[in-house]
């Protein structure tokens, strides 16, 4: 075979190598950036890439496109600029909604990996491929972390790695000579090393940072384990723990009971609030405290008047039906109320809430004002706001990248509904509902877990992280439970609450109207635990991180560290010995191949298991001098091994080969080429 058809042969083989390490790699960072970017674009872009790769695999690689590629990649361009537009457009919505900004970043770089990947043609938008492949790894590192993302990042930069050195490879392969490709396959094979010492490096790496929130080193869920699902572990969720309790408790788990508890018109609101929850610790979520001096006086018709009318809304009247006990002494209306009709005596909280004493509710007449101010309203909302610091206030147990993220995403919004919209749409976008999530445990800071790690959970955790985020950022917020939606199919003219429809949401302030709703839970897409592909394998790895940190984990990172240390002994070892006459030949090697035939007619040959440096320390006599053989073979060692940048230069070689010689056409003479233990 000729040098120019070796040197294809490689080169196509090279070029396929490189492509599909690109496009295993291109499809791992685009797992990586799926939360970032939703399920549809993800799945939309993937297809796109795999097509794309498939296309393209034959084409080859060079160094610079040739005429007639520059002709024929017209077509191919003109996609790439269509991808490019598509998805900039995507991110130039995403910015123009404040939507998150690492949402636009993604999605640029999803238009540029596509764009890439058809229209590459030269080894030089190969290298261009790499760096946008580790641009999405970093950015996924960075805004989309959890346990999965250790898998993809390990994947992804291995298959980068390799994908460089095999560009690199490439490179020298256009310029090598004949004997360099004696062996057309071992230029692939030895470029695709990388991928296996980057695996390596990955893991011990992954290793080392054990102590990062995905993989946090104790099991999630107590007993439960990484589900943490009611009943195995952890405290289920009741619909007295809504309303009858203080405290709200973020472990809770699971579904809760379909009893029907409140009856109403079902013309009435989809959402009646119950309780109002002000502080909290970072866990849990207390009420107000009673307030003494809350008790509204009665009037002579029976109706009981709270002090806190003539709020801004739209007032009406509502008849309720009690229709399970839940030991809540809750005033469940679907506004803030104004007069209250039925048994036992009111009292209010410090916040205002309606509470009823000395008897139990069955029926009961309620009066309330709805407000439902426009987003024009909102966004022009001006007065006197709230001076209580315990709106914003927030526990020194929340991590500062749950404020930092807050921060990011209402960089750009100009008023406080926007700021409230921004957070909203992260949540619903980048969250999942899931009834049975993984628990944090206790003294974790539950909203960072929701946020950064498990990214699952329902109304509580959405709820709470509006919350806490917003007031991050300086915006008077509050929790509060009650019930929505609710069942108007079942019964007639009635919406019936059922205990599943119990519901936690948010509260805002607006200067000049007041407490406004808002529901960051309302379209967030539901799931089951480990339904998508992602969340089982990030279920997975943090049960073998648990599995290894618990079977000695510490034994796992000494044996792959031992690993390493023997494969560098092992690779010294073999540089040190005789180099393989089957090896592609430089002019040294086939000067010092000259020389071990020549000895070996005599008898004097190189003895088996010695090395070149043993070897070395035997020649010489009068024909060279030890210090010329031993350069001699210093300079066989790093034409047969050494990089590029450290092969002999031509002087060098030279020599070499000229001591060689020398010693070669003096073979014969036993005293004068050879000397053995110390005898001439």
């Amino acid at each position: 075979m000729s040098t120019d058809a070796q040197r294809q042969v490689v080169m196509t083989a090279n070029a396929k190598a490189i492509r599909v390490s690109l496009i295993i790699g291109g499809l791992l960072a685009q797992l990586a950036v799926q939360p970032l970017v939703g399920t549809p674009v993800w799945v939309s872009a993937s297809v796109l890439l795999s097509a794309a790769g498939i296309f393209s695999a034959r084409l080859p690689l060079h160094g610079d496109a040739t005429a007639l590629e520059r002709r024929l990649g017209g077509g191919r361009q003109f996609v790439a600029i269509a991808l490019v537009v598509a998805f900039g457009l995507g991110a130039f919505y995403s910015f123009y909604t404040d939507g998150p900004r690492a949402e636009t970043l993604a999605l640029l770089l999803l238009g540029a990996q596509l764009a890439h990947t058809v229209a590459m043609r030269t080894l030089r938008e190969a290298a261009l491929g790499c760096g946008v492949t580790i641009a999405m790894l970093a950015v996924a590192a960075v805004f989309a972390s959890d346990a999965a993302l250790a898998v993809l990042l390990v994947g992804g930069f291995a298959c980068t790695g390799g994908a460089a050195t095999l560009i690199r490879r490439a490179t020298l392969i256009e310029s090598a000579t004949a004997a360099a490709l004696e062996r057309p396959g071992a230029a692939v094979w030895r470029a695709l090393m990388p991928f296996g010492a980057a695996i390596v490096v990955g893991a011990i790496g992954f290793t080392l940072l054990a102590h990062s929130a995905p993989l946090h080193p104790h099991h999630r869920g107590g007993a439960g384990g990484i589900a943490g699902n009611a009943g195995h572990g952890t405290t289920p969720r009741t619909v007295q723990g809504y309303f009858a309790s203080r405290a709200l408790d973020l472990r809770t788990r699971g579904d809760l009971p379909t009893t029907p508890i409140l009856s109403t018109d079902s013309a009435a609101p989809a959402y009646w609030q119950g309780a109002i929850y002000d502080s909290f610790d970072g866990m849990t979520w207390k009420m107000p405290l009673p307030n003494p001096s809350g008790v509204w006086n009665t009037a002579d018709d029976g109706t009981q008047a709270p002090p806190n009318t003539g709020s801004p809304g739209t007032e009406r009247n509502d008849d309720v039906d009690i229709l399970a006990d839940t030991e809540s002494t809750v005033v469940f209306a679907p506004g803030v109320v104004t007069s209250y009709r039925g048994p036992g005596r009111v009292f209010s909280d410090v916040d205002g809430s309606p509470r009823v004493a000395g008897a139990s509710i069955g029926q009961y007449e309620v009066t309330s004002v709805v407000a439902a101010p426009s987003a024009d309203q909102l966004r022009a909302a001006s007065g006197a706001d709230t001076d209580d610091p315990k709106w914003t206030a927030l526990p020194a147990s929340i991590a500062p990248r749950v404020t930092e993220l807050a921060r990011d995403l209402t960089s750009s919004s100009q008023t406080r509904y926007d700021k409230v919209r921004a957070i909203e749409n992260y949540l619903k976008t980048h969250e999942k509902y899931d009834l049975h999530s993984p628990q944090p445990q206790a003294g974790d800071d539950a909203v960072d877990d929701f946020v950064f790690v498990s990214h699952r959970g329902f109304c509580e955790q959405f709820a709470t992280a509006a919350v806490v985020m917003l007031r991050g950022v300086g915006v008077p917020a509050r929790l509060v439970t009650g019930f929505a939606f609710g069942d108007t199919t079942s019964e007639p003219g009635r919406r019936i609450f059922r205990g599943s429809d119990a519901h936690a949401w948010v509260q805002v302030y607006y200067p000049g109207i007041g407490w406004v709703d808002s529901d960051p839970t309302g379209t967030a897409v539901a799931t089951s635990p480990g339904s998508s592909a992602r969340q089982q394998v990030s279920a997975f790895v943090t049960h073998m991180w648990h599995s290894l940190l618990t079977w000695g984990g510490a034994l796992v990172v000494l044996a792959i560290v031992f690993l390493v240390v023997f494969v560098a002994l092992w690779r010294r070892r073999r540089i040190r010995t005789a180099p393989d006459p089957r090896d592609a030949a430089g002019p040294v090697l086939r000067a010092y191949l000259a020389l071990d035939k020549a000895l070996a007619d005599t008898g004097r040959a190189r003895e088996a298991g010695e090395t070149l440096a043993e070897f070395a320390r035997r020649l010489g006599g009068l024909v060279a001098t030890s210090s010329e053989v031993a350069v001699a073979m210093h300079c066989l060692e790093r034409e047969c091994y050494a990089r590029s940048s450290r092969r002999p230069s031509d002087a060098e070689t030279a020599a070499a080969v000229e001591v060689f010689e020398r010693l070669r056409t003096a073979a014969g003479s036993h005293a004068v080429v050879l000397v053995r233990s110390g005898h001439v």
